[in-house]
C-alpha cells in the first residue's frame, strides 16, 4: 500500500479554492486533484462506498503539494475516477482521483439529515478520532455549521464545542499537558502540534478522581485515578471526601 507524506503537503485553502468552480449544481474541478479522508470513516457510516459515493464533506482535496479542506457535516455525494487505500501515519485512507473537468461534488443541494449528527460527534469529540488535516481551530467552525447541513439545533453556543475540544486536546506526545494552557499566542498554533484523546479517555480527559470515577466506565476509571492522581483537590472533591 502506498505510504503519503503528508509532511510534504502544505495547507493553502485559496489556492485549492481557485480550481473549483460551480456550475448549476454541481461543483467542477479545473485540474486533477484527489480527495483523502479517514476509512474510519466507513466504520462510522459517514462514508457509503458505491457508484455514487456519499462521504461526510470533511476531508481533505489535494491539488499538487497543496491542500485545502471542506467543513461540511453532512454526507455529500460523488463519483470519481478512481478509488484506492493509502497509508498516512500508520492509519489507512481512501483515496478518491478526479481528472481535470471532473464533477467533485454532484449536488450542492444537500438534504438536511441530522441521523449522522451523532456519528460524526462520537468520532470527532468522544473518540478524539480527528483527521490529520482538520486544524484544532477547524473543528469549532464544522460544528457551527450543523444546523445548516443538519437541520439540528443542538449547538447554538459554539462555547460547548470550545470547551469540550479544550479537554481533549493535548500536547502532541505529551497528553498530561493540555494544548490550551501551553498556546500562548496565535503563533504557537503552527508550532506546537496537538494531539486528540477523545472525552471517552478517563487516563487524560479528566483531571480529578471524581471526575474520572462518575464520568466513565469504572475499571478504567478506577486504573486512571491510581495511575495519574490529582495534584489539586476540587472543593466538589473535598466535600464528597468528607
Amino acid at each position: 500500500m502506498e505510504k503519503i507524506d503528508i509532511s510534504k503537503l502544505k495547507r493553502d485553502d485559496n489556492y485549492v479554492k481557485s480550481f473549483l468552480k460551480k456550475v448549476d449544481n454541481f461543483i467542477i474541478v479545473n485540474t486533477d486533484c484527489y480527495v483523502l479522508f479517514p476509512a474510519r470513516y466507513e466504520n462510522k457510516e459517514l462514508a457509503l462506498l458505491a457508484n455514487t459515493s456519499q462521504v461526510l464533506g470533511v476531508f481533505a482535496i489535494v491539488v499538487g503539494n497543496k491542500y485545502g479542506i471542506t467543513k461540511i457535516p453532512n454526507l455529500v455525494e460523488m463519483v470519481p475516477d478512481e478509488i484506492d487505500q493509502v497509508e498516512i501515519n500508520n492509519d489507512i485512507y481512501y483515496r478518491f482521483t478526479f481528472n481535470k473537468g471532473d464533477v467533485l461534488i454532484n449536488n450542492i443541494n444537500i438534504v438536511k439529515k441530522s441521523d449522522n449528527a451523532y456519528n460524526f460527534f462520537e468520532l470527532f469529540i468522544l473518540q478524539g478520532k480527528i483527521p490529520w488535516y482538520v486544524e484544532y481551530t477547524d473543528v469549532v467552525e464544522i460544528f457551527k455549521h450543523l444546523e445548516k447541513y443538519t437541520g439540528l439545533k443542538a449547538v447554538k453556543n459554539t462555547l460547548v464545542i470550545e470547551t469540550l475540544m479544550g479537554i481533549i486536546t493535548k500536547v502532541k506526545n505529551n497528553p498530561e499537558i493540555d494544548y490550551r494552557l501551553a498556546i500562548k499566542k496565535e503563533s504557537d498554533l503552527d508550532k506546537i502540534p496537538p494531539e486528540y484523546v477523545g472525552l471517552m479517555n478517563v487516563y487524560y480527559s479528566y483531571k480529578s478522581t471524581t471526575n474520572k470515577l462518575l464520568g466513565n466506565y469504572f475499571n478504567q476509571a478506577i486504573n486512571s485515578s491510581i495511575l495519574y492522581p490529582e495534584k489539586n483537590i476540587s472543593d466538589l472533591e473535598q466535600v464528597l471526601r468528607e
